[in-house]
């Protein structure tokens, strides 16, 4: 081999070493730039896993105030329903055949004024009277009835008899 082709060699190997370092070089930009990509797309996965997170807790954090809602809100209904049977207690007509209105013992055996309502008459008659355990059933006029059903009067609110 001459001068000439060990300097060819020579310069095919520093070429070919050249290209090869060039493309080693080119191939690690490539993945600089791949893993920077990648990274990229990390950061915005976990960004979005972190909203993910929040959102799922601001959804149970919801849920929960939500049940507690539905929890009192049947609390209150409950409530409300049981007051709604004691005014239909306290304001419905009370058949005379079922009880008889509570007497006021201090004074004389007889009953606070009651309204009283009559039928079977000619007409429906509703007044206002008492009753008492020795004479019976009376109007205000001291008339003697015979009512067929009963009620407490209920004054506005603020008023007494």
């Amino acid at each position: 081999m001459s001068i000439e082709d060990v300097k060819m060699v020579v310069k095919l190997g520093v070429a070919k070493d050249y290209k090869r370092v060039n493309f080693d070089i080119k191939q690690a930009r490539q993945m600089v730039e791949d893993y920077e990509q990648l990274q990229a797309e990390l950061d915005e996965t976990k960004a979005e896993l972190k909203s993910e997170r929040e959102l799922r807790c601001s959804i149970a954090t919801v849920k929960n105030k939500f049940e507690k809602l539905v929890i009192k809100a049947k609390d209150e209904n409950t409530k409300l329903n049981v007051s709604v049977v004691e005014l239909e207690e306290k304001n419905r007509w009370i058949p005379v055949s079922e009880r008889l209105p509570e007497l006021n013992k201090a004074i004389h055996p007889h009953s606070e004024r009651i309204l009283l309502y009559q039928s079977g008459l000619d007409y429906p008659a509703v007044s206002i009277g008492y009753f008492d355990k020795a004479l019976g059933w009376h109007d205000d006029d001291a008339n003697t009835i015979a009512p067929t059903h009963w009620k407490p009067i209920t004054l506005p609110e603020g008023e007494q008899t």
